[in-house]
């Protein structure tokens, strides 16, 4: 039994010492270290205007009318809200002329020029904008 015990810890050390063998270079090291981390920014406003544009026309185009509420109850400002009904008005009666899937490919393409028109200046400062 003594024997197996001794066999067992050498294995183990023989693993472990194979484990760290592999041990990073100094230059390794030096790339790691000079490598700059990720920065995490926020969205912009027009960013995030646009993905709130293609998701809601998006649903509203697939889904029908949505029955939650008002453009506040769908999380839109009203700047948000001013550019999906702009983009809403040409696509509602695209998707009935040519098809939703054509209705929302327009709509997805649309939605980001015209956040980034709607915000050129900054936007709006308020919280409704």
């Amino acid at each position: 039994m003594g024997s197996m015990r001794c066999r067992g810890l050498g294995i183990g050390l023989v693993l472990l010492t194979t484990a760290c063998a592999g041990t990073a270079t100094e230059s390794d090291q030096a790339a790691v270290r000079d490598t700059p981390s990720p920065t995490r920014s926020s969205p912009s406003a027009a960013e995030v205007c646009t993905n709130q544009v293609r998701y809601w026309s998006r649903t509203l185009l697939t889904e029908g009318a949505y029955q939650g509420g008002d453009y506040q109850h769908m999380g839109l400002s009203d700047a948000q809200n001013e550019v999906l009904r702009g983009v809403m008005a040409e696509a509602a009666p695209m998707a009935a002329a040519q098809g939703v899937d054509v209705a929302v490919a327009f709509a997805t393409e649309q939605a980001g020029p015209r956040c980034e028109a709607a915000y050129a200046d900054g936007g709006p400062t308020s919280a409704w904008g």
